[in-house]
């Protein structure tokens, strides 16, 4: 069944969702104490957890760093983006073949999706460097802290690790959303 919307439903459905991703929102900075984030790529070099690792020092949230992988990647340490086209590599030798077979910056690299482009300069890496999930996931949640220290609400502010228009950014919130959900029920690989 559709569902016509006028201008004030519409509005109202809005104002609905953004007031739930808020109380969401304070939920997860509330909460840094969670269960243990799980991923493909193990232990960091140290033996921790490469998710704390990364929140601590950072300063960011545990529990926003691991949605923001979720929606970024699917907690797929050797995820690509290049020119557009996702590429789930199974391995790093094959993600670090697919990097070198593109002469493109256009690419986004690894848990976080560290956009080389942009960040690649800044990062003081190699693009191979960023598939090492430590690091990436180190620089991905530097990159979410400038975005976090910006002004606007909590979620417009997460949502300045992805960026775009509204309608893209709202989009993306969902789907933070819904990797924090998954990561609570412990529903993470």
């Amino acid at each position: 069944m559709e569902v016509k919307k006028t201008g004030r439903t519409r509005e109202i459905t809005r104002s609905a969702f953004h007031t739930t991703l808020a109380l969401v929102g304070c939920a997860i900075v509330a909460t840094n104490t969670s269960v243990a984030a799980s991923w493909a790529g193990g232990l960091a070099p140290s033996g921790e957890d490469p998710y704390r690792v990364a929140a601590t020092r950072s300063g960011v949230a545990l529990d926003i760093l691991v949605a923001i992988a979720g929606a970024e990647s699917a907690y797929h340490p050797f995820a690509l983006n290049i020119a557009g086209h996702q590429i789930f590599c199974h391995t790093r030798a094959e993600a670090e073949a697919a990097i070198d077979s593109h002469a493109t910056d256009d690419i986004d690299i690894g848990l976080m999706q560290i956009n080389w482009h942009f960040w690649g300069a800044k990062s003081g890496m190699q693009r191979k460097d960023l598939l090492d999930p430590a690091k990436n996931l180190l620089f991905g949640a530097r990159i979410l802290r400038e975005g976090l220290e910006r002004d606007g609400t909590l979620w417009h502010r997460i949502s300045n690790y992805h960026s775009g228009p509204r309608r893209e950014r709202d989009r993306y919130n969902q789907q933070v959303y819904s990797a924090y959900l998954r990561y609570k029920r412990g529903h993470v690989r």
